[in-house]
């Protein structure tokens, strides 16, 4: 049987839109590359205030992170005890179900 597909009208609107004066000119990567690539004398600069360390106010007192006290509490030997489970997981396949293991050449 032979399928006919039926002719569909689409309106592709996937390109950009580019305003009408905006003006594209050619691309310098190379120029500019050449101009970055090259040495220049730059100046040296005086910090008179750094801010980047962070400040912490005399009166806050910061802990110790209880996750170390956790790692150690886990990494320590534990004594289990025996569960009985009920695993359901093992897929359930009607008895009138045959699986072939031979490989589809």
């Amino acid at each position: 049987m032979k399928s006919n597909l039926k002719h569909a009208e689409t309106r592709d609107t996937s390109k950009p839109v580019i305003e009408e004066n905006a003006h594209i000119f050619q691309n310098e990567h190379k120029a500019l590359l050449a101009e970055i690539e090259q040495s220049h004398d730059l100046n040296h600069v005086e910090t008179e205030h750094d801010a980047s360390q962070p400040f912490i106010d005399s009166n806050i007192h910061i802990k110790e992170a209880p996750q170390v006290k956790v790692l150690e509490d886990v990494t320590q030997p534990h004594e289990l005890k025996h569960v009985i489970t009920n695993d359901k997981s093992a897929p359930v396949l009607p008895t009138d179900v045959h699986i072939h293991t031979k490989l589809i050449e």
